[in-house]
């Protein structure tokens, strides 16, 4: 089954190889899942693949080399294009908010980490010649979610690359207990290169406003069984946990961040998760805090 994610992608895919790329569409919050968590994002990113239109490298170590000294994203680690840190506001099934940040009095911040563009796009806006989009397919990557007792993201904001401390650590974010190891799958889209990335973005290069995409498997973390549910298809014909999509742009008053964005990251929950944590002990199981949030249906005489 395809969702409107898929459709975006392969459009965004097909129009950049033919040099005329649609224009860049609205958020992507449609809920293909029973589960969505809203995230707030600070990302770094590497941007600096010129304005020229054409194809701008075919490999890891071609996109390496294709950008300038100094162009790869900031504190990058080897050949990253794409990092950041981002704190989990609310989780929802539908329209019922299962879970707030602080609620129950935990917070859920992560780490992405290790994507590394592959294949870039430079290509003339079709609705304004004057300005280019880059659209970078990437591979690898890994997201870690922690649960945490305070609220650390705020202080991330100023702290851009001094906060990095490892290829996973990040001073605030990766505290406390790793609750949710996700690993970025191959097939972003159905593409012939979709199926071989593990992530889309596309970006305007005046304000770096754009939007991306990927999809993920549960790899760890103490919630692991409550999320590992394999039903999100992906691009090469197999089956994901999550299905990411993300909307940025640069941020004046946040100078220490390439873009600042929202995402949506979309999945479903294992049938009646009983005693499950959502997180850790301080909150109901999901369908527990479902089911407390509904009205009663044909209660019972």
């Amino acid at each position: 089954m395809k969702s409107r994610h898929w459709a975006l992608a392969a459009a965004l895919g097909a129009g950049m190889l033919a040099g005329s790329p649609p224009a860049l569409a609205g958020p992507l919050t449609a809920v293909h899942g029973d589960i969505k968590m809203e995230l707030g994002n600070l990302d770094m990113g590497s941007t600096a693949y010129g304005d020229t239109p054409g194809q701008v490298c075919t490999s890891v170590a071609g996109c390496d080399a294709a950008l300038p000294p100094g162009g790869s994203a900031a504190g990058a680690v080897g050949s990253e294009d794409t990092w950041g840190v981002f704190s989990v506001s609310r989780i929802l099934r539908g329209s019922t908010t299962l879970w707030t940040q602080g609620e129950g009095g935990d917070y859920l911040t992560a780490m992405f980490y290790g994507l590394s563009d592959h294949d870039v796009m430079v290509a003339a806006d079709p609705f304004d010649a004057s300005r280019r989009l880059t659209r970078t397919f990437a591979v690898g990557g890994r997201m870690d979610i922690y649960r945490g007792t305070a609220d650390t993201y705020a202080a991330a904001a100023g702290l851009g690359v001094a906060g990095r401390t490892g290829v996973d650590q990040y001073t605030g974010i990766t505290g406390g207990v790793l609750w949710l190891a996700l690993a970025f799958d191959l097939g972003v889209d159905a593409t012939a290169l979709g199926q071989s990335s593990t992530y889309l973005n596309t970006f305007t290069n005046t304000n770096f406003a754009g939007q991306g995409q990927g999809v993920l498997s549960v790899v760890g973390g103490e919630a692991q069984a409550l999320f590992d549910t394999n039903t999100i298809a992906n691009g090469v014909g197999g089956l994901s946990d999550f299905r990411v999509s993300n909307t940025f742009q640069s941020d004046p008053a946040v100078p220490a961040w390439t873009v600042v964005s929202t995402s949506d990251l979309i999945g479903h929950t294992v049938p009646e998760p009983g005693s499950l944590a959502l997180v850790g002990a301080s909150l109901a199981a999901l369908g527990v805090a479902a089911r407390r949030r509904r009205p009663a249906v044909n209660p019972a005489p």
